[in-house]
């Protein structure tokens, strides 16, 4: 329906609330503070601000970070006091080390 190619956490959510007789939508509607469709709606809108944002100039490249659970956790909560998805932030912490770094001067004997 969204013409995504994978399928993520958010496409599992709006699964999960679209069968409202289902327990984990009744669990949700009767838990939550919003209705499930306030919350379908949040979902999707923030699924087309995602679609929106340009990838940048040139190839897109995935590069893999392994994280303990601690470290994950950690990252995890950081990013969520930033408001961002934890792709983002992690993107953007690593980003940032690379602007700052400095440039190693190379010797004589290289």
């Amino acid at each position: 329906m969204l013409g995504h190619d994978g399928i993520g956490t958010e496409h599992l959510l709006l699964a999960l609330i679209d069968n409202r007789s289902s327990a984990g939508a009744q669990i949700l509607d009767e838990a939550g503070p919003a209705s499930l469709d306030r919350l379908r709606e949040h979902v999707l809108r923030q699924v087309a601000e995602d679609r929106r944002e340009p990838a940048g100039p040139g190839p897109t490249h995935i590069t893999t970070v392994r994280l303990t659970d601690a470290e994950h956790t950690l990252c995890a909560a950081a990013a969520a006091e930033a408001g961002q998805r934890l792709d983002r932030w992690m993107r953007d912490r690593i980003l940032d080390a690379a602007r700052t770094r400095r440039p190693t001067r190379q010797t004589d004997t290289e």
